[in-house]
C-alpha cells in the first residue's frame, strides 16, 4: 500500500473507531455498572462514602459510627440459573442445503454435508470454543451484550495447514463493532475492532523487529518529543501517565465491495463479463447484463499511525459474533441493551437498603436504660452502671431513702421497634427481585408445599422457565451466524487437496477423512487411504440450529433404555446386546461389544458382515445369497407345517385319550353298579331259602371273578394309554430330527456361501495374468 493511500486507510479507520466508541459510550458506561452491581452489590461509592463512620467535630458534634451497609446478593442466583441453562444444554449444527441454488453449484452431496457437519462438530467441541461462547454469554445475561470470535491459526510443526477456532475475549469493551449494524447477531456489521493498549515494552517486543525498518516509525520513536508527536497525531492511540507508556493496537476487519458484470449468453449459461476470453475485444454476445456487488473482508492489525500487517479475510463474513441480552425498542437516538441485573436493581437495592436498616434498628438499637432516682442506687452505683452491659444475676436497690421514705424499684425506659413495616418491605422488594429477573421460586427449587400433583409443579417450572428463555433464543440465533462463518471458512482452510482431518461423528465418535484426492505418496496402498470426502467451494448451504442433549448425555439414555428392555424380554440380547455393551462407559465395554456379536442372530451377523465389507457384494454371491435365503425360508416353512401337524396329531390323540378314559371310566361304574345289584339279589335269595351259609360262599366266589375281570379290564385300558403315550413321543422325535436335518442342511449351505466368497476375494486380489499373444 503506497504512503498517500496508508494515509488515509489509517485515517479512515481513527475515524471509525472513535465513531463507535462515541456510540457506544453510555451504553458500555451502563454496562460496567451493572457488572460491578453484579460482582459488589447496588451500593455506589457516594452511598458508600456517606454510611462511613463520622468523626467528631469541632463544633461539638459527636462522633457518629458506621451504619449498616449490606449487600446480599439475591440477583446472582437467577442469573446462575440461566447461565447453568446454557452450559447444561448442547447447541448443535446442522447443514441444509440450498436448493434454490442447485442449478449453479449441483445438487448438494450428503458426504460433504456429512463432513462439514464433522468438522464443525469437532471445532465445536473444543474446550476453548465451549469457554467463549459461555464468556460471551455471560456478559450479556449480566450487562446486556457479548463478543467472541471465529479465527484462524496454523497447526504447530512444520507445516503450512491451517485450522478453525473460537476465540474468546476476556475483556468485552476490547470490542467495537459497527454501529450502523441492525441485526442482533452483528451479521451485517461493515467493520469492527478488537484490540487493547499493550505497554510500550511489550509493543516493542512485539513489533519492534520488522523486515522494512522505514515503515517502523513509532517503534524507533524512542525521545520524548516524538512520542508527544505521536500522541497529537493520534489522540487516543499514544498515552502516557509520567514514565508508562501505552499504545493501542488493534485487529480492524473491514469490508471491500467491488461491482461486476453478470452476463447471460446465448446458449442459457452464464459467466461474469471480466473472465470471457473476447471480453477485451468488446464482441461480447451477451443476451442480459446486470451488475452485481460482491463482497470481500479485509484484515489489518493497525497501531493507529502504521500498518502492522494485513491480508485477505478468506471467508465472506466479519468474524465477530454478537451475543445479545435483551434489545430494548428505541425512543431516541441511541441503541440500549440490557441484561437480567439493570431491570433488577432498583429491587435489589431497595431489599439491601431495608435489610441494613432493620438490622440498624434491632442490631445496634440501644437497650432500655433503668429509671431510678440517687437514693435507690446510693452504694449501687456500680451496679447500675453496668446493668446494660454485663449480665448480672441481680441488680441491688435501697428500699428506703436516708430519711426513711420508702423507695420502689428501679424500672427501665420502654423502647418500641417498629419493624413489621420493614419485614413487609424486606418481602415487598424480595418478590420484586423475582419479577424483574423472571426466575420464580419453583425454578429455582422452592415449591409450595400445598401443592401435592407432580404435573402441577412441572408446569409452575415450566412457566418460570419462559421468563428467562429469550436468553437462549438470542444465543441460538449467534450461533447460527457462527456456523455460518465456519461453514463459509471450510472450503478454504481445510480444503488443501490430500488433506487428513479429524471429524466427529454425529454419535460423538472421532474418525480420521481424507479431503479431496490424494497427492501422491508412492505406496499404492489405496487400502491404507481414509475415507475421501470433498469440500466444494461454491456450496451453499442452509444453517439449522438444533438443540439436543448432549451426546454423553444421549448415550447414557439409550444405554438405559436397552437396559430395561433386555431385563424385560433376554431373548432380545441376539438382536442388539452388542449395541447396549458399546452404549456403556465401563473399562471394558468395548471388548464386551465385540464378544457379544459370536451369540446374535445370523440374520444380524450376516448384516454387518455385508456392512464391513461395505455394502458392495458380487452378483454370483449376491445369487447364491438369495437361493441360499430361499432354501432358508422353504425349510423354515417345512418345519413351521412338521410342527402343525404334529401339534394337530397330538391333538387328535389327546382327545381320542380322553374319550377312552371317559369310556373306561363309565364301563367300571356300570360294572361296579351290576356287581353290587347281584350280590344283594342273592343275599335276598339265600335268606329265603334258608341256604345263607352255601350262598354267601357263592357269592364271594362271583364277587371275587366279577374282580378279577374289572382288575384285567382296566390293566388292558393302562396298557391302551401307554401306547398312545409312546406314539406321541415317537412321532416328536421323528419332527425333531427333521428339523435337526433342515438345520444341517442350512449350515451347510452357510459354509458353502462363505467358502465362495473367500474364493471370490481371492480371484479379485489375485494379479491379472498377462495376456499372451496368439499368431494366426
Amino acid at each position: 500500500m503506497a504512503r498517500e493511500s496508508e494515509a488515509k486507510f489509517l485515517e479512515l479507520a481513527r475515524k471509525r473507531f472513535t465513531l463507535a466508541s462515541e456510540a457506544d459510550e453510555k451504553q458500555r458506561s451502563r454496562e460496567r455498572t451493572d457488572l460491578r452491581n453484579y460482582a459488589l452489590g447496588p451500593w455506589s461509592d457516594d452511598d458508600l462514602k456517606a454510611r462511613q463512620a463520622q468523626p467528631a467535630t469541632n463544633s461539638g458534634l459527636p462522633p457518629v459510627p458506621a451504619r449498616p451497609t449490606l449487600s446480599i446478593p439475591l440477583v446472582q442466583e437467577p442469573i446462575r440459573q440461566v447461565l447453568n441453562a446454557e452450559r447444561g444444554s448442547d447447541l448443535g449444527i446442522e447443514l441444509v442445503p440450498a436448493d434454490d441454488f442447485a442449478a449453479l453449484t449441483g445438487p448438494g452431496d450428503e458426504t460433504e454435508i456429512e463432513l462439514r457437519e464433522g468438522l464443525i462438530r469437532r471445532i465445536q467441541r473444543e474446550s476453548e470454543a465451549q469457554d467463549a461462547r459461555s464468556w460471551a454469554f455471560a456478559r450479556a445475561v449480566i450487562a446486556g451484550r457479548g463478543y467472541y470470535g471465529v479465527m484462524t491459526r496454523y497447526l504447530p510443526g512444520k507445516t503450512w495447514d491451517q485450522e478453525i477456532y473460537i476465540q474468546r475475549y476476556y475483556n468485552q469493551a476490547s470490542v467495537s463493532l459497527d454501529p450502523a449494524h441492525e441485526q442482533p447477531d452483528g451479521s451485517d456489521a461493515e467493520w469492527g475492532f478488537i484490540g487493547v493498549d499493550l505497554p510500550w515494552d511489550e509493543y516493542k517486543a512485539r513489533y519492534g523487529k520488522r523486515a522494512d525498518d522505514s515503515r517502523n516509525r513509532v517503534v524507533s520513536s524512542e525521545s520524548e518529543d516524538q512520542f508527544r508527536a505521536l500522541m497529537d497525531e493520534a489522540p487516543g492511540w499514544f498515552t502516557s501517565e509520567g514514565d508508562v507508556r501505552m499504545c493501542r493496537v488493534v485487529d480492524y476487519f473491514y469490508t471491500e465491495r467491488t461491482a461486476r458484470t453478470l452476463c447471460r449468453l446465448a446458449d442459457g449459461s452464464s459467466a461474469w463479463e471480466d473472465e470471457l476470453p473476447y471480453f477485451h475485444t468488446g464482441e461480447i454476445p451477451a443476451q442480459d447484463k446486470r451488475r452485481v456487488i460482491e463482497k470481500s473482508i479485509k484484515w489489518a492489525q493497525i497501531d493507529g499511525v502504521q500498518i502492522l500487517d494485513e491480508t485477505d479475510w478468506p471467508g465472506p463474513d466479519l468474524p465477530i459474533v454478537k451475543v445479545l441480552g435483551e434489545e430494548l425498542q428505541p425512543f431516541d437516538q441511541e441503541r440500549r441493551a440490557q441484561g437480567m441485573v439493570r431491570p433488577a436493581q432498583d429491587s435489589v437495592m431497595g431489599f439491601c437498603a431495608m435489610v441494613s436498616k432493620w438490622v440498624e434498628m434491632i442490631g445496634l438499637s440501644p437497650i432500655p436504660p433503668f429509671q431510678a432516682t440517687p437514693d435507690q442506687i446510693e452504694g449501687y452505683q456500680a451496679w447500675s452502671q453496668q446493668a446494660n452491659t454485663r449480665a448480672l444475676p441481680y441488680l441491688p436497690y435501697n428500699l428506703v431513702s436516708d430519711g426513711g421514705k420508702p423507695l420502689g424499684p428501679p424500672t427501665r425506659t420502654p423502647v418500641d421497634t417498629p419493624i413489621q413495616a420493614i419485614a413487609a418491605s424486606v418481602q415487598l422488594f424480595r418478590d420484586a427481585i423475582q419479577s424483574t429477573t423472571g426466575v420464580h421460586d419453583p425454578q429455582l427449587g422452592k415449591v409450595d408445599p400445598s401443592l401435592r400433583s407432580g404435573r402441577a409443579i412441572q408446569a409452575l417450572q415450566q412457566q418460570s422457565q419462559h421468563g428467562t428463555s429469550n436468553f437462549l433464543d438470542n444465543l441460538q440465533r449467534s450461533l447460527r451466524y457462527e456456523g455460518q462463518i465456519i461453514n463459509n471458512l471450510l472450503p478454504h482452510i481445510y480444503g488443501t487437496p490430500g488433506r487428513i482431518a479429524r471429524i466427529l461423528s454425529e454419535h460423538g465418535e472421532p474418525q480420521t477423512v481424507q479431503i479431496g484426492p490424494p497427492t501422491g505418496n508412492g505406496n499404492g496402498n489405496a487400502q491404507a487411504q481414509p475415507k475421501q470426502y470433498q469440500l466444494t467451494k461454491d456450496a451453499n448451504f442452509n444453517v439449522i440450529v438444533k438443540i439436543a442433549p448432549s451426546v454423553e448425555a444421549r448415550r447414557v439414555q439409550e444405554a438405559a433404555m436397552l437396559g430395561d428392555l433386555l431385563s424385560a424380554q433376554p431373548q432380545l440380547m441376539t438382536i442388539f446386546g452388542d449395541l447396549y455393551f458399546k452404549n456403556l462407559d465401563g473399562p471394558g465395554h468395548l471388548e464386551m461389544a465385540e464378544r457379544i456379536k459370536v451369540i446374535l442372530d445370523p440374520k444380524v451377523q450376516q448384516m454387518l458382515a455385508s456392512k464391513q465389507q461395505g455394502g458392495t457384494v458380487p452378483p454370483a454371491v449376491q445369487a447364491q445369497l438369495m437361493q441360499l435365503q430361499q432354501q432358508i425360508q422353504e425349510a423354515e416353512k417345512v418345519m413351521q407345517a412338521q410342527q402343525q401337524e404334529l401339534q394337530t396329531r397330538q391333538g387328535e390323540q389327546q382327545i381320542k385319550l380322553q374319550i377312552a378314559q371317559m369310556q373306561a371310566d363309565q364301563a367300571i361304574k356300570l360294572q361296579a353298579m351290576r356287581d353290587a345289584s347281584a350280590i344283594s339279589v342273592a343275599k335276598i335269595a339265600a335268606m329265603t331259602r334258608g341256604i345263607i351259609s352255601d350262598n354267601e360262599r357263592q357269592v364271594e366266589e362271583i364277587a371275587l371273578a366279577q374282580e378279577a375281570d374289572r382288575t384285567a379290564a382296566q390293566m388292558q385300558h393302562e396298557t391302551r394309554m401307554k401306547g398312545h403315550d409312546v406314539g406321541a413321543e415317537h412321532a416328536h422325535d421323528i419332527a425333531s430330527q427333521q428339523a435337526d436335518q433342515l438345520h444341517e442342511i442350512a449350515t451347510m449351505h452357510l459354509e458353502h456361501q462363505h467358502a465362495l466368497q473367500e474364493q471370490q476375494q481371492a480371484a479379485d486380489l489375485a494379479p491379472e495374468p498377462e495376456a499372451e499373444t496368439v499368431e494366426e
